[in-house]
């Protein structure tokens, strides 16, 4: 019993010793540190909203961008027609064929 009575005078005088307001900050402290702390919180906050909204912006113009994913079709060489070939051959473009 006597154990446990030295364990609460103890506790007591720690306890006794924790409440001093010696080392303590003022409570104004406090609260100007807390309000520093929600702005810049709340300008943290602004920012990670804008950069979601603008991923969201890119994200929505790549699927509408209509960008497949799959192998594109080539289109064939088109062939010039006879009447083009003439002109080509009048301008000098093509050689004279042999």
């Amino acid at each position: 019993m006597d154990e446990e009575k030295k364990a609460e005078r103890v506790i007591e005088k720690k306890a006794a010793e924790d409440s001093d307001d010696g080392d303590k900050p003022s409570a104004s402290s406090i609260v100007e540190r807390a309000d520093a702390a929600a702005e810049r919180l709340a300008k943290e906050n602004e920012r990670i909203e804008a950069n979601i909204r603008r991923q969201e912006e890119l994200m929505a113009k790549q699927a509408l961008g209509g960008v497949s994913s799959g192998p594109g079709k080539k289109e064939p060489p088109r062939e010039d027609t006879p009447a083009e070939i003439k002109e080509k051959f009048l301008r000098g473009e093509l050689p004279f064929p042999r």
